[in-house]
């Protein structure tokens, strides 16, 4: 590649041609040489530091130097390869000879290497973040020698967007489903410092983005990606004793802990987590010599004793949960998952543009068995949620409408009560979300012409003749922007009476802009009334972020706002 300078306003004339470069050239720039001070630098090759099998994505000089047996400062160097290692390279003290003193990395696992690494300022660290958007560090004790690191605990979380959430029947700890094709569990770390939320386990890594997740027991789940296949999940042993040495909480009595497996692992072709059982594990070490065929193990899963929360490298199969069922029904791909209070029941929805597709279909987990199927929308159900007694199952779709179907389990018979209609419909875009109130009084629906609607049942004496059923409009609030989520409070237990009359519980509306899980944990503390009425203590809520303003509805005529705050993130 060759570089000519031309005469400036001259006639083309060539002044030189520099060949030195052997690519492309992409930028050149003059430097001008009045007022400046010329230096000569000698730049001689050191060394040739040839450690990494793959690409090498970042160096980085150690702030900290140390001194030879001959007083000359002595450098390390940091580099972070797609070999899945990160070096620390730096000269023998008696030869000069650059040597790797230290290397870190993961040998197996569901990773692609690192894209940088850097060292803390005083040295005694290391941070370096994957391919994966996950974060590792090393960090070297004190008194320890200079090859002795440690590692220690990070950041955790989803590094694509965040799909939907799931508390566990209990509140232990949330699961979260997400794009980056991962179910990841969260709950508070207890430390004789306080508590601070970590993730804990990851029980599902999938080879499809995931959509929907919904919780039916202590240690049970199902979710549901861009396949057609619903998944069901239950914990190990593994990890309920981990959970109680680092949550302080017994997710199951010890007599019930031999029905579980120790732990669970992914084939090294398939997608569904397999079980894996004490006698595996005891099989394992007695193949001392094993046959060539069998020299890749048939599981990654190693039973680990954890005094902090895991690492990246036991996260990703160290804490997997076992798939215990496969179920089949939808034609496309799962959106929209919903599970009763009790756990009995399971409905899911897919992605639809007809109305056979887009049918509700219920699940009994006690069989996993397909026991109903519910058919009235025509589009894709974005959301349901089944009201606080199990009775009725409240559903929206894209066809701008919803619908209330009656749910009667001792019988098996399930059908729709109430439903909106193009005379009946106030939302005139797309139906994003729904929530029931803590007593099922009443639910509201949030949509993306910027309304959110409250419902409630019609009074005794009102007879109704529209497709609403018993059900009529009690609040139409309108907010700013698209809402995509609505939710009332879990702690307005019971409706004040006061001078004015009944005040229906507290809503809470928001909308998502973010993908980000953040820790709301005191969010109305400086509202102890609002015009007379107490407002009882608010429990933790864990949502998406960036939220304008929350919308206090207190009676269907005062609307209070309450300004954004900054958002504690996870």
């Amino acid at each position: 590649m060759q570089l000519i300078l031309w005469i400036n306003g001259g006639a083309g004339a060539v002044i030189h041609t520099l060949v030195n470069h052997s690519a492309k050239v992409n930028c050149v720039r003059w430097i001008r040489k009045e007022g400046r001070t010329e230096k000569t630098f000698n730049v001689a090759l050191e060394t040739v530091l040839s450690g990494h099998e793959g690409w090498v994505y970042s160096v980085h000089w150690c702030p900290v130097t140390t001194r030879g047996e001959d007083g000359s400062e002595l450098h390390c160097l940091l580099s972070a390869s797609m070999d899945r290692t990160v070096v620390v390279w730096a000269p023998d003290a008696s030869t000069g000879l650059w040597l790797d003193k230290a290397r870190f990395g993961d040998i197996g696992g569901n990773t692609l290497g690192f894209l940088g690494a850097v060292f803390s300022p005083d040295g005694k660290s290391i941070l370096g973040h994957g391919f994966h958007g996950s974060f590792h560090m090393w960090t070297r004790p004190e008194g320890s020698g200079d090859d002795l690191w440690q590692t220690s605990v990070t950041p955790g979380g989803h590094f694509d967007k965040v799909e939907d959430l799931a508390w566990s029947p209990t509140g232990e700890y949330l699961l979260s489903c997400s794009s980056d094709q991962t179910t990841r569990l969260h709950a508070p770390w207890v430390t004789p410092l306080g508590k601070s939320w970590k993730e804990i386990s990851r029980p599902q890594v999938h080879g499809h983005d995931l959509c929907c997740i919904t919780s039916v027991g202590r240690l049970q789940f199902v979710s549901g990606a861009e396949e057609k296949v619903l998944r069901a999940f239950q914990g190990t042993r593994n990890f309920v004793d981990n959970f109680k040495r680092l949550c302080s909480v017994d997710l199951l009595p010890h007599s019930n802990l031999k029905e579980l497996a120790e732990g669970a692992s992914v084939p090294s072709l398939g997608l569904s987590n397999k079980a894996v059982y004490e006698s595996d594990l005891a099989r394992s070490v007695e193949a001392e010599e094993p046959h060539p065929k069998n020299q890749f193990p048939e599981f990654h899963f190693k039973p680990v004793v954890l005094s902090k929360p895991p690492t990246e490298e036991d996260l990703l199969q160290n804490t997997l949960w076992t798939e215990v069922r496969k179920l089949y029904g939808h034609g496309y791909e799962l959106f929209a998952l919903a599970s009763s209070h009790d756990g009995k029941l399971v409905a899911s929805a897919c992605k639809a543009s007809t109305q056979r597709h887009a049918a509700i279909i219920l699940w009994d987990t006690a069989t996993w068995k397909q026991v109903g199927e519910l058919v009235f929308h025509s589009l894709t159900i974005t959301q349901m949620e089944f009201s606080p007694d199990d009775r009725h199952l409240l559903s929206v779709s894209r066809d701008r409408s919803w619908s209330v179907h009656n749910i009667d389990v001792r019988h098996m018979a399930f059908r729709t009560i109430a439903f909106s209609d193009k005379k009946t419909a106030i939302h005139q875009r797309i139906i994003w979300s729904c929530a029931w109130s803590h007593d099922g009084s009443y639910f509201a629906t949030a949509s993306r012409d910027k309304k959110v609607v409250v419902w409630g049942w019609r009074p005794r004496d009102a007879a109704s003749e529209t497709c609403l059923g018993p059900f009529e409009s009690k609040a139409d609030l309108s907010v700013e922007d698209s809402a995509t989520a609505v939710s009332f409070a879990p702690d307005c237990c019971e409706e004040k009476r006061t001078g004015e009359g009944h005040h229906p519980p507290v809503q809470l509306e928001f909308g998502i802009r973010l993908d980000t899980l953040c820790d709301l944990t005191t969010v109305v503390s400086f509202l102890c009334s609002v015009h007379g009425v107490v407002l009882p203590h608010f429990h933790t809520l864990i949502f998406h972020a960036r939220v304008r303003a929350i919308h206090l509805q207190l009676s269907s005529t005062i609307p209070v706002i309450v300004p954004a705050w900054k958002p504690q993130f996870l």
